[in-house]
């Protein structure tokens, strides 16, 4: 039986096989299906191509929809008809029985805005009838979404309530609040921000009569939670928007909501929709005067994913009217607000505001955790209460493997209390679809290059990319480096602190994805054959500069023969028992209030002060990982002590010519003392001690030593790691907490 999927890209499965049909064949089926009855052929020639070949075209497209095995219309018959399954039907029919088990996959159906590929095809007729049917699937997606939160909602489950509000927010429909009895606060608590939150406030009091404007950048999930906290007890109006790439169905849904919000205005809002069905195009500017009368505090938050001319035309005048308006531009990408703000040209700095959400870290998740573990209606087996130290490690390792995301988060935490959760392959395929949705507005085979480049389990470079790509090299990397999805990465990284600051040679030749999540999100677009054949490819590619990558690549592919060759050339490496002194069993350091500030290195560490404690966590990619050198101020000689606890570390690529480490510790060039919580391979890498010492995992522990004098510096070497230091002094001079 074959299904037509209308939420989203427009296309055809058959026993869940996707068929190739061209822009025109799916354009046909989405306009029968939906119309629900006959049309005459003449009808749909000319409202889907509009010249004189028309008629013979939609042979053509009736011929090949034949040669798939979709006996979908009959021969020679003037009138066609269709009549299938949808997915927006299956969606309904599953609506009703859905438990909090299957709302991932359920959700994950709506893959973006309906219809989402027919724009800008056919004649302006069809092009009309896009729009109007557009904003009707999202009525009736509001309304279904609506139905199942209030189920959700009147259970208690309001996990479940926020996953669903989070991903109508992402495809820019609007639900109604609900309420629900007792439930865990674990389950709708947002994330605290206090410190932007705090400056989002003091913008609102400052825009009573001028309109202010706020570039809002952060991880997905926490932003509009923030701007509602914000308006929370005051005058302002808020208003979530989703900024698409067809100007006329963001025009029409921002009249239909202003005019909800500001009924006194309802009649010049609402009258101006009949100029957007005459001209397929609304005036921003004509609208902002109309805004001007209102005396209503308005805040419109505004979720952008590329800097568009005609939205940017209408904002530029609305921020020089005089009117009681705060707009909050809303973007996962700091480049893209970048990119408004260059074409809003010159705006008053005193009007404009910077605001970036950091990722949520160990401190942030604390709270949560607490709540969750004080809630646990079954005692441990033991009946001793959850030590502070297990939820601190617990934190770590969830802001680890969720890179901070919020969202991720929160589909975590409503798992078993007391365990690591572990994403169900129904969350992963959840969270894999809201990080694409992200990059809905890439072309095609742009996104197909990325979906290739992302089997590469290392940096690349542009020869190598040519190799994968051929021509399509250049503009995958430039756009892909444009949109902030692949970032500069060198072999070594830096950071230096206090000020959080890094930097990448201009002449970095090598790329790579800025987030493991994207990166696997989007490998995962690839069939099975396509990746077990780039991977054969990898490996042969590797193996003159690097037999570690190619091992790996070839026992992944079934090389047998290239992954024992390989091995082989790695040898056997000994090991460096650990000879520095044990590290000591040490108390949690006193915190302090400062917010937290954190810095993404292109290599994939975070680094992050936060509650006076300096964090350096990795999700990282399996392959080959860079070093990272934290540099502090010049030091005299004198005694030192760390102290810090290690949640995670893993390593995933052996026989690297560097050898991964936890933490090393020293002076300018000097060989560091490496510390890890198991003995490392002989010899260690360059510019290390030989000297090992072991930590262990979970524990806070203090070590210390005699220094000289110099330049400190910490580095460290992992796939994945979550490292915590809560007080570092060397010669009674203090580096944390922060001052």
């Amino acid at each position: 039986m074959p299904t037509l999927h209308l939420l989203g890209r427009v296309y055809m499965t058959q026993d869940d096989h996707a068929l190739s049909l061209s822009h025109k064949a799916a354009a046909l089926l989405a306009y029968l299906a939906l119309e629900g009855r006959p049309h005459h052929r003449e009808h749909l020639a000319e409202l889907l191509w509009n010249h004189s070949g028309a008629l013979r075209n939609l042979r053509v497209e009736l011929t090949r929809l034949r040669q798939q095995q979709l006996a979908l219309f009959p021969e020679r018959q003037p009138m066609l008809s269709l009549h299938c399954d949808t997915d927006l039907s299956r969606l309904t029919a599953a609506a009703p029985l859905l438990g909090e088990r299957q709302l991932p996959g359920w959700l994950a159906q709506l893959r973006g805005l309906p219809l989402g590929d027919l724009d800008d095809l056919g004649s302006p007729a069809f092009q009309e009838w896009v729009t109007r049917q557009r904003l009707r699937l999202c009525e009736v997606l509001e309304n279904l979404l609506s139905e199942v939160q209030l189920r959700f909602a009147q259970r208690g489950q309001m996990q479940a309530v926020e996953q669903i509000r989070e991903r109508a927010a992402q495809l820019d429909l609007h639900l109604p609040p609900v309420s629900s009895g007792p439930a865990p606060a674990v389950r709708d608590r947002p994330f605290a921000f206090p410190a932007q939150e705090a400056e989002l406030r003091r913008v609102l009091n400052r825009s009573d009569r001028s309109p202010h404007v706020v570039y809002l950048s952060g991880p997905s999930g926490a932003k509009r939670a923030l701007i509602d906290a914000a308006a929370r007890g005051t005058d302002w109006k808020v208003l979530h928007l989703q900024v698409t790439a067809q100007p006329r169905l963001f025009q029409a849904t921002l009249v239909q909501q202003l005019a909800q919000a500001l009924p006194e205005l309802s009649g010049p809002l609402l009258a101006s929709l009949a100029r957007l069905e005459s001209h397929q195009s609304l005036d921003l500017i004509q609208l902002a005067q109309v805004l001007m009368q209102s005396d209503t505090p308005l805040l419109l938050s505004m979720n952008i994913h590329q800097a568009e001319a005609w939205f940017t035309g209408g904002l530029h005048f609305a921020l020089n009217g005089r009117c009681p308006m705060t707009l909050v531009l809303i973007s996962g990408s700091a480049d893209v607000l970048e990119d408004v703000r260059q074409q809003l040209g010159p705006v008053n700095l005193e009007r404009m505001l910077r605001l970036t959400l950091p990722p949520v870290g160990a401190a942030g998740l604390l709270p949560v955790l607490t709540e969750q573990a004080q809630g646990e209606s079954t005692p441990a087996p033991t009946g001793a209460a959850v030590h502070p130290d297990d939820l601190y490690g617990r934190a770590a390792r969830l802001s680890v493997r969720t890179e901070g995301w919020p969202l991720y988060l929160r589909s975590l935490l409503g798992s078993v209390p007391g365990e690591d959760p572990a994403p169900s392959a129904a969350q992963t395929s959840e969270m894999a679809s809201a990080r694409l949705a992200e990059l809905q507005y890439l072309s095609a085979p742009v996104r197909r290059g990325l979906s290739v480049l992302a089997q590469v389990h290392d940096r690349f470079d542009l020869p190598l990319v040519r190799e994968l790509l051929g021509p399509l090299a250049e503009e995958v990397l430039h756009v892909g480096a444009q949109r902030g999805v692949l970032v500069p990465a060198q072999l070594e990284e830096e950071v230096e602190l206090p000020g959080l600051l890094t930097w990448v040679s201009d002449a970095e030749p090598h790329l790579a994805f800025a987030s493991e999540i994207t990166r696997a999100a989007l490998a995962g677009r690839l069939t099975p054959a396509e990746r077990h054949d780039l991977r054969r490819r990898l490996a042969v590619l590797a193996w003159p500069e690097s037999p570690a990558l190619a091992a790996h690549y070839a026992e992944r592919a079934g090389l047998h023969d290239l992954a024992a060759q390989a091995s082989a050339a790695l040898g056997t490496p000994e090991v460096a028992p650990p000879r520095l002194p044990a590290a000591q069993p040490a108390a949690m350091p006193l915190g302090t209030a400062a917010p937290r500030r954190e810095v993404r290195t292109p290599g994939g560490y975070r680094v992050a002060l936060e509650h006076g404690r300096l964090e350096v966590l990795r999700r990282g990619r399996p392959g080959p990982t860079p070093r990272l050198r934290l540099k502090f101020g010049h030091v005299s000689a004198g005694p030192w002590s760390v102290t810090l606890r290690l949640d995670l570390y893993t390593h995933l690529l052996p026989g690297e010519a560097s050898g991964p480490y936890a933490l090393g510790l020293g002076l300018g060039q000097e060989p560091q003392k490496v510390y890890a919580p198991a003995p490392l391979s002989a010899p260690v890498a360059p510019g290390l001690d030989p000297c090992l010492g072991l930590l262990p995992l979970g524990r806070w522990v203090q070590i210390s030593g005699q220094g000289g004098a110099g330049p400190l510096i910490l580095s460290t070497r992992a796939t994945d790691l979550a490292l915590t230091i809560g007080a570092l002094s060397w010669n009674g001079q203090r580096f944390l907490p922060e001052r």
